[in-house]
């Protein structure tokens, strides 16, 4: 399978796993904190970090292996930290739009 084609499915995976969370979020947020637009922003950065996490995960440690070094090293600790930076700044960013 072309890696491009992984990676449409790994991101759709991600994207499914995300939006299923942020649905189950969004209606908790506006009962807890009676705020509709903090929860759509929750519910759609939680769908987009799904996305964006299930990416890094495959091309991290894809681009170390195709660099010749162990794929190893892209993996755990600096695959989570690029994962939780990114998954930060679309919340910031869906919050900045939004709110």
């Amino acid at each position: 399978m072309p890696l491009a084609a992984v990676i449409l499915s790994e991101g759709a995976t991600g994207l499914f796993i995300g939006a299923t969370l942020g649905t189950v979020a969004l209606p908790l947020i506006v009962f807890i904190f009676g705020e509709a637009k903090l929860a759509i922003v929750v519910a759609l950065s939680v769908a987009c970090a799904g996305a964006i996490a299930s990416t890094v995960r495959l091309l991290l440690p894809w681009t170390f292996s195709h660099r010749g070094m162990d794929p190893v090293y892209g993996s755990a600790p600096l695959a989570t930290i690029i994962q939780d930076l990114l998954s930060v700044s679309v919340y910031f960013s869906f919050a900045n739009i939004l709110l």
